[in-house]
C-alpha cells in the first residue's frame, strides 16, 4: 500500500537523510507503508521540514516549508492508508473530509462543509452519503474538556470528564459488556489516581465471564475492590442507614444504624455470623482490646480484653446433689448454682468453739480436750495386795484435763482376779481421792481357800467438773491367815461425753 507522502529528497543534493530508508542525494524515492515512520508526530522530521533540510513534494510540486509542515501534520498513515489527499484547499480553519465523488481527502472551510448544530455538538451521518446531523444530546465541552451525553446534570462537581443524562421512566443505564466466555475474560470499570496503572492504585468494579477459570474468583462473580489504599463504603448523609443484602433486595443480612451520637451507633446482623477462627499460635501479633475470634486449639470463643486474651463464654456448672459418703448426719455441700458451689457454714454450739484458719477449721471443746488414756497390764503382769485398806492398783491411773464442767464415762475391767484367805475382794474408782464407784466381791469358800478366778467390771458415768486424777483402788477383808488379792489383765478407760 502506497504512502500519502510520495517523494522526499535532500534539498541540497549533497546530503543523505536517513528516515527509515537511505535516500541518495538528489534522488526521489517512493516510500512504502512498511518503510514509514510516524511522520505527523516525528519531531525530527518536522524540524527538518521547518529548517528546509527536507522538502515535501505532494506529487505535483515541492511545497514550501510552511505548507509542507501543514501537509505533513495532516498525515496519519495508519488511518489514511492509500487515500489521495487533495491539498488545494490547505489553510487555517479548515476541516479534512473525505469526498466520495473524487475519492480524495479535501480541506474544506468551516462555512463550506456540511456541519450543522451548535459549537461543540457532535455530528453523525444520516442515511444519504455526505449527510450529517448534529445531535443536541451528544457534544464535546471544550471548556470542561468533557464528553457530554444528554446534557450536564445539575450541581456537577469540578473535574467533569464524562457526563451521562437521560429522562426515562425506567432504569437509566450505562452498559459495558464483554462477550467473551474465555477463562480470563471479565468486564471491568476502572478508576485510577495519579499513580494508577495496571499494577495498582485503582478501584475495580467488574464481573467475571461464564467461563472464568482462575482461582481468584468464580464464574459470573461480581466484585469491587481497591488496590493501593484503604477502601470505604457507607452513607454520607446523617441519619441514613447502610444495608447489606444477599439473595434479593428483600433479603437484608446486615444493617449499620446511623445515629448522631457515636455511642448509640450499632450494627445488627440478620444472619449467622462466622467469626475469624484459628489456633492459639494464629492469634493476631498486635492485638487491641475489643478483638473477638474463635480459638480452634481450645474450641472456645475468646476476646482480647484489658491487654490479654480471655474466654468469652464460661460454661455454667451442672446440676448436682450432695450426700454423705459414710455414716453420719447432714451434708456440707449444697446444690450448685451456676458456677457457684455453696457450702454450709459450721457454727459453734454449747461447749464447742470453731476457728476458721487459713488452710483448715479447728473445732474444739470449751475448756480443752479430754485425754482418753488407757493402761493395760499384760497377761503375765500380775499384781497383788495384802492391804486391808484402800491402795492403788498399779498402773491404773488417768488424769483428765477438762477445765470446765464435763461428763465422763469411766470403765474398769479386770478379766482375771483371785482372792486368797479372805472373805471379800473390794474395788473402787476415785477421782482426786473421792470415792465414786465401789464393788465388793465375796469369796464363797470363806477365808480358808483361794477363790476361783473371776472377772471384775465397773462402769461409771459422772460429771467430774475440773481436771481430776482418776485411780482404781483395792483391798481385802481379813480372815484367817494373810489375805491376798491378785489381779492381772486389767484396763482403765475414760471417755468424754
Amino acid at each position: 500500500m502506497s504512502s500519502i507522502i510520495k517523494k522526499v529528497k535532500n534539498s541540497t543534493g549533497a546530503e543523505v537523510v536517513y528516515l527509515g530508508q537511505a535516500i541518495e542525494a538528489g534522488q526521489y524515492y517512493q516510500l512504502q507503508y512498511s518503510e514509514q515512520i510516524d511522520w505527523a508526530n516525528s519531531t525530527v522530521v518536522q524540524g527538518a521540514v521547518t529548517a528546509g533540510t527536507l522538502v515535501i513534494n505532494n506529487g505535483t510540486a515541492d511545497l514550501s516549508a510552511a505548507d509542507g509542515l501543514v501537509y505533513l501534520k495532516a498525515v496519519d498513515a495508519t488511518a489514511l492508508g492509500g487515500v489521495v489527499l487533495d491539498s488545494s484547499g490547505i489553510g487555517d480553519q479548515k476541516k479534512l473530509v473525505f469526498d466520495s465523488a473524487s475519492g480524495k481527502l479535501k480541506y474544506l472551510s468551516e462555512s463550506t462543509g456540511s456541519a450543522a448544530g451548535n459549537k461543540g455538538q457532535i455530528q453523525y451521518r444520516g442515511t444519504a452519503p455526505g449527510s450529517f446531523t448534529a445531535s443536541e444530546d451528544l457534544e464535546w465541552d471544550a471548556g470542561k474538556m468533557a464528553f457530554i451525553i444528554g446534557g450536564v446534570p445539575p450541581g456537577q462537581i469540578g473535574g467533569l470528564a464524562t457526563s451521562f443524562k437521560k429522562t426515562v421512566n425506567s432504569w437509566a443505564q450505562t452498559i459495558m459488556q464483554n462477550l467473551s466466555t474465555g477463562g480470563y475474560a471479565s468486564a471491568d470499570i476502572i478508576a485510577q489516581n495519579d499513580l494508577g496503572d495496571d499494577s495498582g492504585y485503582y478501584v475495580d468494579l467488574g464481573i467475571t465471564s461464564s467461563g472464568y477459570s482462575q482461582t481468584d474468583s468464580l464464574p459470573n462473580e461480581g466484585y469491587v475492590y481497591c488496590n493501593g489504599g484503604h477502601f470505604s463504603a457507607g452513607t454520607e448523609t446523617a441519619g441514613k442507614d447502610f444495608y447489606v443484602f444477599a439473595g434479593g433486595f428483600d433479603k437484608e443480612k446486615l444493617r449499620f444504624y446511623a445515629n448522631a451520637a457515636d455511642k448509640d451507633a450499632k450494627a445488627v446482623f440478620k444472619c449467622v455470623v462466622v467469626l475469624d477462627a484459628g489456633t492459639t499460635e494464629n492469634r493476631p501479633t498486635s492485638p487491641t482490646n475489643g478483638m473477638v475470634r474463635y480459638n480452634t486449639t481450645i474450641s472456645k470463643f475468646e476476646g482480647y480484653e484489658n491487654g490479654a486474651w480471655t474466654n468469652l463464654i464460661v460454661v455454667p456448672g451442672e446440676a448436682n446433689t450432695t450426700s454423705n459418703v459414710g455414716a453420719g448426719e447432714g451434708t456440707l455441700a449444697k446444690d450448685k448454682s451456676g458456677v457457684n458451689l455453696p457450702f454450709k457454714s459450721i457454727k459453734q454450739g454449747s461447749g464447742i468453739t470453731v476457728t476458721n484458719n487459713t488452710d483448715d477449721i479447728t473445732i474444739a471443746a470449751v475448756g480443752g480436750a479430754v485425754t482418753q488414756d488407757s493402761q493395760k497390764a499384760t497377761a503375765g503382769d500380775t499384781v497383788s495386795t495384802t492391804s486391808t485398806s484402800w491402795v492403788d492398783v498399779p498402773n491404773m491411773t488417768l488424769t483428765t484435763n477438762n477445765s470446765g464442767s464435763k461428763g465422763y464415762e469411766i470403765h474398769f475391767i479386770c478379766t482375771w482376779a483371785q482372792s486368797k484367805n479372805g472373805h471379800f475382794s473390794n474395788f473402787r474408782i476415785v477421782a482426786d481421792g473421792v470415792e465414786t464407784s465401789v464393788r465388793r466381791l465375796t469369796n464363797p469358800s470363806g477365808g480358808s481357800v483361794a477363790q476361783a478366778p473371776f472377772v471384775c467390771a465397773m462402769h461409771w458415768l459422772v460429771n467430774l467438773g475440773n481436771a481430776k486424777v482418776v485411780k482404781v483402788q483395792y483391798y481385802t477383808d481379813p480372815s484367817t491367815g494373810t489375805p491376798t488379792i491378785e489381779v492381772s489383765n486389767r484396763s482403765l478407760i475414760i471417755r468424754g461425753l
